[in-house]
């Protein structure tokens, strides 16, 4: 794993894709919670540039994906 921020999960599932691991959606039930410290203009551009991050280091090599040992 490499990316920290918002988008780890999207990492976290492209590692699943390529090791052929079965991911399911779960329910789960959300509270919204006041004062929340997200921006949405300055988050959603930083996790748009970790998403092409993160393609583009799997695609160029410079990140590799592990064999997955049973």
């Amino acid at each position: 794993m490499h990316v920290e921020r918002f988008i780890f999960d999207i990492e976290v599932l492209l590692l699943a894709r390529y090791q052929d691991i079965a991911v399911v959606e779960v329910p789960v039930n959300w509270h919204e919670v006041a004062g929340s410290k997200m921006s949405i203009v300055r988050d959603s551009i930083q996790m748009a540039l970790d998403l092409l991050a993160v393609r583009l280091n799997y695609m160029l090599g410079n990140w590799i994906i592990a064999e997955c040992k049973d």
